[in-house]
């Protein structure tokens, strides 16, 4: 008989991904709620503390992505489902946490857990397949323009970004602004 297994998953996603394999869910935090940013605010906290303070590349990489959740999802599965649940984490672009304390990659390898070496870890928080194309993109323009540039860590993709409203009266008076203030800075002068 298979063990069962707590996971929660973190996935930087604006549209969720349905859980396709057996399941039992229990837990659900979207974007904007107080309940989710409340949990990640801890759980950074948590982070922070495995990597002993030192904003190790783990660590960056976990707070980054972090900052890009849209969906917290907590839920039971079976053994026998590992191969299905990291399908799934992968097309969601999550990372999880396992009961053990362990922060994982969508196929199970440990990103960060309590007492284990760091340089001995070899998962990697997932990027979409668009997060590395536009950062490949922005190589070879930085290349065109003769700038070497530091390694691009990481990249946001389209999927991962809610776009504001700007026909809001709110946010067309932030774009108005934030133009005004560049031009000024930029010696243009403003009627």
């Amino acid at each position: 008989m298979s063990q069962t297994i707590q996971i929660s998953a973190y996935s930087s996603l604006v549209e969720p991904v349905e859980i396709d394999f057996p399941h039992k869910l229990t837990g659900k935090m979207e974007h904007g709620s107080a309940e989710l940013q409340n949990h990640l605010e801890g759980f950074m906290g948590y982070v922070q503390q495995q990597a002993d303070g030192t904003m190790t590349r783990q660590a960056f990489s976990v707070l980054d992505h972090l900052h890009k959740v849209k969906h917290c999802l907590a839920f039971e599965i079976s053994e026998s489902n590992l191969d299905h649940l990291a399908g799934w984490a992968q097309r969601s672009n999550s990372i999880l946490f396992l009961r053990d304390g362990s922060i994982r990659s969508p196929n199970g390898q440990v990103i960060l857990a309590p007492g284990v070496e760091l340089e001995s870890l070899e998962g990697r928080v997932p990027l979409t397949e668009e997060s590395n194309e536009r950062r490949e993109r922005s190589y070879v323009k930085l290349e065109d323009l003769k700038l070497k540039a530091p390694p691009i860590p990481f990249s946001i993709s389209e999927s991962e970004v809610i776009l504001r409203d700007w026909n809001s009266p709110k946010n067309a008076d932030k774009c108005l602004l934030n133009s005004a203030v560049y031009f000024k800075l930029h010696g243009a002068k403003i009627a």
